[in-house]
């Protein structure tokens, strides 16, 4: 388990289900041979790599929209894509 970890961005959270018979737990959900887990982001860095369709955020984050560069990917200002990752 630890040469998969191993494969993800040391920023990247993963949330996987605990009942083995659920399609989100981390050894069902590979992808590639990283587990994906159940598909919510909670870390900036992730949320600005793979944007996400649906945003919840509280209003401190929501006021940083302004100040950030990486924001213009969630309002489609990207120039490529590979796999889940976008460029801007």
């Amino acid at each position: 388990m630890n040469a998969i970890r191993a494969q993800r961005p040391a920023c990247d959270v993963v949330v996987a289900c605990l009942n083995p018979e659920c399609p989100f737990t981390a050894r069902r959900s590979l992808q590639d041979g990283v587990p994906q887990g159940i598909p919510v982001l909670f870390v900036d860095e992730q949320i600005y790599r793979e944007l996400p369709a649906f945003l919840v955020s509280t209003v401190d984050k929501f006021a940083l929209l302004a100040w950030r560069g990486e924001t213009g990917k969630l309002f489609g200002r990207v120039q490529a894509r590979e796999g889940a990752q976008f460029f801007g």
